[in-house]
């Protein structure tokens, strides 16, 4: 009976233990006695300046709550991140003040400047900052006057427990005067005609964004996405891409046309926002900016996976939600950017309050209260912000990819690459007017001559830095050309020596102008052809001539002279009559351009310009010349 009361309590004890295994704290309300260490969590303690009471408040983490009245007011926060905590006054649940935690120090300071600094993601531009200007602005802040007034602001608010994210027109003021101080003095300030952010007068200009930098270069001119695309002329298949943003501060946002594989032909490019691809960027990238802005106080600048995975899961919330009021919104057309802006922060502030509850949120926000609590005050006290601003431009942060709805970039022109080198325009390849006759005489040279037709362009083309070449195509009978491939010149001309045949007929040669992959640009392959005909004609040849016989040491002294007629019908009269020579014929060969007559020994020499020379017997030279 003993030992089965021993085995029942051991049960009783193994059973109690496991249950205290199982139990998880809660950490938006940790118990009254010592609390647990939170995995990824250390602890904090406040120094509150004696000037102001916060003994009737709770302070709150993502992790973590602690009442201000009790004996342990430490309050876990992050290790690993920089965050936020939130004192909520007992009696009116406003939050009453804000101050940055750190990963180094154990003991966070409040007062006025510390609060005012925690407030400083209210201020759209201080989104924007780099770290090394943001730590810049930190360093200077109590020496600039908009961020002294602001901490003045906030001195009173903590004296009088009232919302430090108020939303009295003097405390919104001086928040956009913070904004206007770092768009001045950090970012460049957009508020000029033609500012950094203003459409500029060459935005429309293709040439800027389309460069034959480093053989050819994309160069974003705007600071949200623009989908590009390149459609080749021959119907291949399109080549699209995505343009990152231009930077806000400097520098620039380039794509190489070498990256994108692109082939040598000839190309439309379109560049647009209002592509479905470009659209979605731009309202993902803004939604996600929102985000960032509502979730930076609690989740810090930079984040890990976790972080990044709640903030991308928000962003997605913010972008159905924005996209179905640009919808309900016709589009935004008839809104400027600054009331549109209004419209998506609203949208924005009202779905960030219910969206950090989803799942991927999860491990990292568990104060669900509190997190409730800062995003309705933070989304109200933003959007006062945003309606008040004066100029849409002083919302840097978000405005660009506003533009991007309410004033897309839409641009379209003609674009070649050749030898993987753009060509800002298009260009065709013709034969040269008049450097071609359409007969010549039978082994003459002709010069045919291939020229480079501008036909489209958007910068200048300057066809003395490209150099295409010909290549010559001359089928068997055609004649020869001196050169097989000949490079154009400054003007875009190139040309070749056409030897042609001594034959009568139509010949032809070909001119192939070839791009870097070896297919035939505009107007390839060019076809040159000509007519050829026998240097003299029979016609020529016929009619009367003088025949000279004279001793070629002596000299035509003592010459004898006949005078003979050479008929059409080719026979010769008047030499020979009614002796028994007979009947005499001439003939005449084009190919060697000789004449031939049988009379006496036979007679043949060149024919040129209606005189003929020869000699006979090795001593008499004779001459036939055409009277």
């Amino acid at each position: 009976m003993r030992k089965l009361y021993v085995l029942f309590l051991f049960l009783l004890l193994l059973s109690f233990t496991s249950c205290l295994e199982k139990q998880e704290p809660d950490m938006a309300a940790p118990a009254k006695d010592a609390k647990p260490v939170l995995k990824g969590a250390r602890k904090v303690n406040f120094i509150i300046d004696e000037a102001y009471d916060l003994s009737q408040s709770e302070a709150h983490s993502i992790l973590d709550s602690v009442s201000m009245s009790g004996d342990d007011k430490g309050l876990y926060v992050p290790e690993d991140f920089e965050s936020s905590a939130f004192f909520i006054d007992d009696n009116s649940g406003e939050i009453v003040a804000v101050v940055r935690t750190n990963t180094v120090s154990d003991n966070v300071i409040v007062n006025a400047e510390s609060v005012a600094r925690a407030l400083l993601t209210m201020v759209p531009s201080y989104q924007t900052l780099p770290d090394e200007m943001r730590d810049k602005f930190e360093k200077e802040a109590m020496t600039i006057e908009p961020f002294k007034d602001f901490v003045t602001t906030v001195d009173a608010l903590l004296k009088s427990k009232r919302s430090v994210y108020s939303t009295d027109d003097e405390y919104i003021e001086q928040i956009i005067e913070i904004n206007r101080y770092m768009l001045k003095n950090y970012l460049g300030d957009p508020n000029i005609e033609g500012g950094r952010i203003n459409k500029s007068n060459s935005e429309d200009d293709f040439k800027v964004w389309l460069t034959k930098e480093s053989g050819g270069t994309l160069d974003n001119q705007r600071h949200s996405y623009v989908y590009a695309e390149f459609i080749p002329s021959d119907g291949g298949k399109t080549i699209p891409t995505i343009l990152d943003p231009k930077p806000i501060i400097k520098g620039k946002s380039v794509k190489a046309l070498s990256s994108l594989g692109l082939k040598d032909d000839y190309y439309t490019v379109n560049l647009s926002q209002t592509h479905e691809l470009a659209v979605s960027k731009n309202f993902y990238e803004l939604s996600t900016r929102f985000a960032r802005m509502f979730l930076n106080a609690f989740l810090g600048r930079m984040g890990s996976d976790s972080r990044n995975d709640c903030i991308a899961a928000i962003a997605g919330s913010i972008q159905v939600d924005i996209n179905a009021t640009i919808l309900e919104l016709g589009g935004g057309a008839n809104l400027s950017p600054k009331d549109l802006l209004s419209k998506i922060s609203a949208t924005a502030g009202n779905t960030i309050q219910s969206a950090f509850t989803n799942a991927a949120c999860q491990k990292t926000l568990l104060n669900k209260t509190l997190i409730a609590k800062a995003m309705a005050a933070q989304s109200n006290l933003f959007l006062k912000v945003v309606e008040a601003a004066a100029l849409a431009h002083e919302l840097a942060e978000y405005l660009p990819f506003v533009l991007a709805q309410t004033d897309p970039l839409v641009l379209s022109n003609k674009m070649q690459l050749y030898k993987g080198t753009v060509i800002p325009g298009w260009v065709r390849f013709q034969e040269l007017k008049g450097s071609l006759m359409e007969e010549y005489s039978s082994g003459d040279k002709a010069k045919p001559t291939v020229e480079t037709k501008i036909i489209s362009s958007y910068d200048e083309i300057d066809l003395g830095l490209i150099e295409f070449k010909a290549t010559w195509i001359v089928t068997n009978g055609n004649g020869s050309v001196t050169s097989p491939e000949t490079p154009t010149n400054h003007e875009g001309k190139t040309t070749n020596a056409w030897t042609l045949p001594m034959e009568e007929g139509e010949y032809f040669i070909r001119a192939d102008m070839l791009d870097g992959d070896r297919e035939d640009m505009e107007g390839s392959p060019i076809e040159f052809r000509t007519k050829v005909k026998c240097k003299y004609s029979e016609e020529d040849i016929a009619g009367e001539y003088e025949w000279v016989i004279y001793s070629c040491t002596n000299g035509k002294a003592g010459a004898t002279t006949m005078n003979l007629t050479f008929h059409a019908d080719k026979r010769i009269t008047g030499f020979g009559e009614g002796n028994v020579w007979g009947s005499h014929t001439w003939s005449y060969n084009c190919r060697t351009n000789e004449l031939n007559a049988d009379f006496g020994t036979g007679f043949k020499g060149e024919y040129k310009d209606g005189i003929v020379t020869g000699i006979r017997y090795d001593r008499d030279c004779w001459e036939l010349r055409k009277k």
